[in-house]
């Protein structure tokens, strides 16, 4: 095991681990440190609980294709074995999702129900396939939205 973090005053009992970079399974452990009579002395480490990160896509952005329709894209995730895509039509409302693309190295998907005169707004999450459970990153809107004029005067 690597020590990633020592947290002094018995305070705190979580942690976040910022230095990940790929989406995948972690195992990280604990163990406590006591000092007395001005000697340290380590407890066992405990039981190793595995994590699955998944990262964010980055670059998620959307495109009016010549036909009205919207096409969105987005940089890959490391490790991730497909994508989430969630829409909604009308701020008022909930996103629901849309798509599953079971596929980690996917970067576009055309969304052909959104359409002239329509209002979308999108959201993408990365997620990790372990047997048959699924673990799923944050969310994250389209950088760039597209007015309902713009999907409109594109579809003339």
């Amino acid at each position: 095991y690597q020590r990633l973090a020592c947290i002094e005053g018995g305070e705190s009992t979580g942690y976040v681990d910022t230095s990940l970079t790929e989406a995948g399974e972690y195992e990280y452990c604990v163990r406590a440190y006591i000092v007395g009579n001005g000697v340290g002395r380590y407890t066992a480490y405990s039981n190793t609980m595995p994590v699955y990160a998944v990262m964010a896509p980055e670059q998620f952005a959307q495109v009016i294709l010549e036909d009205g329709t919207v096409k969105l894209t987005w940089t890959p995730v490391a490790g991730a074995s497909g994508y989430i895509i969630a829409r909604r039509n009308n701020p008022e409302e909930s996103f629901v999702a849309v798509a599953e693309l079971a596929d980690g190295g996917t970067v576009e998907w055309i969304d052909l129900e959104c359409t002239a005169g329509s209002t979308c707004e999108y959201q993408i999450c990365a997620y990790i396939k372990s047997g048959e459970m699924i673990y799923t990153g944050d969310y994250v809107g389209v950088q760039n939205p597209v007015a309902e004029e713009a999907i409109s005067q594109n579809s003339l």
